[in-house]
């Protein structure tokens, strides 16, 4: 999975996606950061004791978690190669990627990008520097139930075919 999301393309050859993998005990301490996270962006009469355990429970309701973050590339004088949206838009594609390959695979994959899991303590947690982003985590397991039929609107739907002038 890790090894298809490093094929996916970015602009300048920039490769900005960063990933840690969570899995075992390391992932009790996944979700003592994401209840630590809620502690800290709630204010004190919203906090909810529930919903701050749920935070800290959730990171074992799946046998491996894996961090999606994105680390700018940076030239010699310590500016961003290329602009911060098409960094982004690479580490999603990389995340797709990964999404695709666990499919592939048989497993169920669900990308969680909450506020707590994007905070700052969280990040750190994940080894990504101040200049990154984290922008959520994908749980992956084997499927509780068969997948469900797909329904999509038509395609023609969606396409415009500039063919003529």
């Amino acid at each position: 999975m890790l090894e298809a999301a490093n094929w996916s393309p970015s602009h300048g050859k920039t490769e900005p996606w960063r990933f840690a993998v969570f899995a075992g005990d390391s992932r009790r301490a996944l979700g003592e950061k994401f209840a630590e996270a809620y502690r800290l962006i709630t204010p004190a009469d919203k906090f909810d004791a529930v919903v701050e355990r749920s935070h800290r429970d959730r990171a074992t309701i799946a046998p491996v978690w894996i961090s999606i973050g994105m680390t700018p590339a940076v030239g010699s004088d310590g500016t961003p190669r290329m602009p911060e949206w098409e960094e982004t838009i690479a580490t999603g594609i990389a995340a797709h990627h990964l999404h695709l390959m666990a499919s592939t695979l048989g497993y169920a994959a669900k990308w969680t990008s909450g506020e707590p899991a994007r905070h700052a303590i969280v990040a750190e947690l994940c080894g990504l520097p101040a200049s990154s982003k984290l922008l959520g985590f994908y749980y992956v397991g084997k499927p509780a139930t068969a997948w469900p039929p797909g329904v999509r609107k038509p395609i023609a739907d969606k396409v415009r075919w500039m063919d003529e002038a």
